[in-house]
C-alpha cells in the first residue's frame, strides 16, 4: 500500500480540500497523512511515506533533498495558483518537484518557461505539470452545502438577528504589525525566492491604510440600523487588532469570526467588503454575493488590473464604499446576477472548472502518477543533494549561532526553556496550524 504524506498551510483555509483529496485517495487503496507545514519530521521518519504532496513549490531545501535521495516524490498541490502582483512573480524552487499542479494556463505557462529555462543538476528534471484548477472552489458548490452549518444556526451562535442584513468584510491586514526589522527579513527573503519580488514596505504600509479605512467604512455603514456586520480576518492575521477596535468603539453591531472556514462567512453574508484582491471577492461572487473592495492608490502599484477590477466596485474612500452598499442593497438581485456573472468568468479563467469534482480529480491524477516508475538519480545530482544538505543542514546553522550568539540572548532563551507558557504561533495567529486528527472532522462529513 502506497503512502502519502499531505502538508498543510493554513488549517481554516487548506485542510478541507486537501481532507477531500485525501479521502478520495484513501477510498482508492493508499494511506494517508497529514502535518502541519514545517513540522514533518516526525511524520517523515515514523510514517515513512512514498509521496510528500506539499502547498507551495518552495520548501527547506535540505528537506527536499532528503526526500529525493531516500526516492520520495515530491508533489505540489498550489494553495495560491492565481497570482495578483502586478509585476508577474512566483517562488522559484531550487530542486524542482516531480509534479506540480496548477489553477490556471498562465501561471503553467510562465513556470514552464522558467523551469526550462534554468534545469541544472540540482533541480533535477522537469516537473510534470497539469492544470487541474483550485480544489478549494469544490466547497463554494451546491452539491457541498450540505458541509457547513445553514445561515440560522450561524446566526444564532454568533448572537445576531435574522431579520437584519449581514455586511460580512474579509481583512487581509497580518502585516500592519510588523517592526521594520521583520519587513526587511521578509524583503530579503522575497528577493531570493521570487522571480520578481513585490515591494514588502508599500505591502505593510498598505495593510495600515487599509485598517484605518475600515474602521471608518463600519461607522458609516452603523448609520444604518438595519445591518450587522461580520469580519473575518485572513488566516495570517492576529485578530486582536480587530477585537480592541470593536470594543474601543462600541461597535456592538460587529462580530469577529476565527477559526472557520470562509464557507462559513459567505453562508450568511448579504454583501461582501474585502481588501485589496482578496480571494474571498471572487469566492463571494462565485455564489452570486455583491462584492466590493477597499483598495488604495498603493494597491494599483502592487497589484495585477485582472483582480482590481474584478470586484463590482473599489474605492478608498469609507463613504463613497458605504454609500455603493447601501445601493446594492436596495436593488439587490440585478447586483447578485450581474456578481455571479463576473465571478462565472473568472472562475474560468483563473481558477479552473466550477464543477465540484476538483479534489477528487486531483486524488486521481496524484493516484496515477505515485504509481509510476521512481526516477533514478545520476550521480551528479546526488552530489548536488548531498552538498546542499551538508551546507544547509550543517554548515548554516552554525554560522548563524556562532553569528548571534550573545549573553542576553542565551538568558532570554534559557528563560524560555523554563517558563510555562507556551506560545502556539510566533505570529500570533489564531489556530493557524493542523493538529494530529483534524481531517477526522472532514472525513465524518464525506462519508454522509
Amino acid at each position: 500500500m502506497k503512502k502519502i504524506l499531505i502538508v498543510v498551510d493554513h488549517k481554516h483555509r487548506d485542510l478541507a480540500s486537501l481532507s477531500h483529496i485525501g479521502y478520495h485517495l484513501g477510498k482508492r487503496g493508499f494511506e494517508v497523512s497529514y502535518c502541519a507545514v514545517w513540522k514533518e519530521a516526525h511524520k517523515i521518519k515514523n510514517f515513512c511515506p512514498d509521496v510528500v504532496v506539499l502547498p507551495k513549490p518552495i520548501y527547506r531545501n535540505y528537506s527536499v533533498a532528503e526526500w529525493r535521495l531516500s526516492k520520495k516524490r515530491i508533489v505540489v498541490v498550489d494553495v495560491e495558483g492565481n497570482l495578483q502582483s502586478k509585476n508577474f512573480g512566483f517562488l522559484a524552487p531550487k530542486i524542482y518537484p516531480d509534479l506540480y499542479f496548477y489553477w490556471n494556463d498562465i501561471f503553467f505557462k510562465k513556470q514552464q518557461d522558467h523551469f526550462t529555462r534554468y534545469q541544472n543538476h540540482l533541480s533535477g528534471e522537469i516537473p510534470k505539470m497539469m492544470i487541474l484548477g483550485c480544489p478549494r472552489i469544490d466547497f463554494h458548490h451546491e452539491s457541498f452545502k450540505k458541509y457547513f452549518e445553514p445561515k440560522d444556526k450561524i446566526l444564532s451562535r454568533l448572537k445576531l438577528s435574522n431579520k437584519k442584513k449581514i455586511i460580512t468584510i474579509s481583512t487581509v491586514s497580518g502585516n500592519a504589525d510588523m517592526s521594520l526589522k521583520d519587513r526587511e527579513l521578509m524583503q530579503s527573503k522575497l528577493n531570493l525566492r521570487n522571480t520578481n519580488p513585490y515591494n514588502f514596505h508599500m505591502q505593510a504600509n498598505n495593510c495600515l491604510k487599509l485598517r484605518e479605512i475600515t474602521i471608518e467604512l463600519i461607522k458609516e455603514l452603523a448609520t444604518s440600523k438595519n445591518l450587522q456586520i461580520v469580519i473575518k480576518p485572513h488566516p495570517n492575521e492576529n485578530p486582536e487588532f480587530w477585537e480592541k477596535s470593536i470594543k474601543k468603539n462600541n461597535f456592538n453591531f460587529v462580530r469577529i469570526m476565527k477559526g472557520e472556514p470562509i464557507e462559513s462567512l459567505l453562508n450568511i453574508s448579504d454583501v461582501h467588503i474585502s481588501h485589496n484582491v482578496c480571494t474571498t471577492t471572487f469566492e463571494a461572487m462565485l455564489r452570486g454575493i455583491p462584492a466590493l473592495e477597499i483598495q488604495t492608490k498603493s494597491s494599483k502599484s502592487l497589484y495585477a488590473k485582472k483582480d482590481l477590477d474584478l470586484p463590482l466596485y473599489s474605492s478608498d474612500s469609507s463613504n463613497k464604499l458605504a454609500r455603493k452598499t447601501f445601493e446594492i442593497l436596495d436593488d439587490y438581485k440585478n447586483h447578485s446576477t450581474l456578481s455571479s456573472k463576473k465571478g462565472e468568468i473568472f472562475c474560468k479563467k483563473y481558477y479552473g472548472d466550477f464543477d465540484g469534482k476538483r479534489c477528487e480529480t486531483y486524488a486521481e491524477k496524484i493516484a496515477v502518477f505515485s504509481q509510476m516508475p521512481f526516477r533514478e538519480i545520476n550521480f551528479l545530482e546526488k552530489f548536488h543533494l548531498i552538498a546542499l544538505i551538508v551546507h544547509e543542514k550543517l554548515i548554516v546553522p552554525n554560522l548563524i549561532r556562532i553569528r548571534n550568539f550573545s549573553i542576553q540572548n542565551s538568558i532570554q532563551r534559557i528563560k524560555e526553556i523554563f517558563s510555562s507558557k507556551t506560545i502556539e504561533d510566533s505570529y500570533s495567529r489564531y489556530d493557524k496550524d493542523y493538529a494530529e486528527g483534524d481531517e477526522k472532522y472532514w472525513y465524518e462529513k464525506f462519508k454522509q
